[in-house]
């Protein structure tokens, strides 16, 4: 179970399958990439992509947060989308694709990684606003981040694909979709397993409970829930809805389990929700 939750399957990728030069909507637009240390000296990679000779300039930025499994290339779809008028910035969590680590946290350091790639965004560019479009457990630390950043002026918009309410939570819908387990002995075991994961991650996972977090957001959001999901099931992701403090809010519900490609329909509402937050 320990394993399951922090160690997922490497999905690497070769750089040549990150696409490069492109045209949208009969605009030049390229990709550059850039590096930085997170807090435990890993090497952070991420690129933006933008309209060729206009990095510099003024642009609203949408981040994808991939899932647990994913890599930075889940989130390539968003070119086609915002191009070239709002950069799009894609990564790896640290643990995941091509990066550095062996293991994830499920959203805490997650959740820095995120803060890391925007202080550096501001720091050497022009972002007018900052929307983070998560997935799982992408979603989980665009929430931690939402949070801990309510001072964050630039963070304007959230897009929350599936994200679970807390480990246990997690580890009980799981279990008893595999095999009936009573409730109590499922908790009981995790007593156990949160304690190694500490261990293992040096964060406090146990710790994570989106629930209070979204109560403490006032930033729009839009939240994503598959009917067929058996990892985060849908009344838990309607429950983060109902709690999500700021009023400009929407729930989509949508065909597939927790892995499946999302429909044109959700991805569409999500971006034309996206763009009216920033006037657009």
């Amino acid at each position: 179970m320990i394993n399951e939750f922090v160690k997922p399957q490497m999905h690497s990728y070769k750089e040549m399958d990150v696409p490069d030069d492109d045209k949208f909507k009969g605009v030049d637009t390229t990709r550059s990439d850039f590096d930085i240390l997170n807090i435990d000296k890993n090497k952070l990679s991420y690129c933006i992509f933008h309209e060729k000779a206009k990095l510099d300039e003024l642009r609203d930025y949408v981040i994808y947060c991939h899932a647990r499994e994913g890599n930075k290339l889940q989130g390539l779809f968003l070119r086609s989308q915002f191009l070239p008028e709002v950069n799009v910035v894609l990564f790896d969590f640290i643990g995941c694709g091509n990066s550095q680590g062996t293991c994830v946290t499920l959203g805490v350091k997650e959740s820095y990684d995120i803060g890391l790639i925007i202080a550096h965004i501001k720091e050497n560019r022009k972002p007018k606003s900052i929307t983070l479009w998560g997935r799982s457990m992408g979603a989980v630390s665009s929430i931690l981040y939402a949070e801990n950043s309510q001072y964050e002026k630039l963070l304007k918009c959230l897009i929350l694909d599936s994200p679970f309410l807390t480990i246990d939570k997690l580890a009980e819908d799981v279990t008893k979709n595999q095999q009936y387990v009573p409730s109590f002995l499922i908790n009981c075991g995790m007593c156990c397993v949160k304690k190694d994961l500490e261990e293992q991650t040096g964060s406090k996972l146990g710790s994570i409970d989106t629930r209070e977090s979204v109560r403490k957001i006032n930033i729009p959001a839009v939240y994503i829930s598959a009917k067929e999901d058996k990892v985060v099931l849908p009344k838990r992701i309607q429950t983060l809805c109902q709690l999500h403090f700021c009023p400009k809010k929407a729930f989509i519900s949508t065909q597939g389990g927790h892995a499946d490609e999302r429909d044109e329909r959700v991805i569409e509402t999500c971006v034309k929700f996206i763009k009216e937050i920033l006037n657009k």
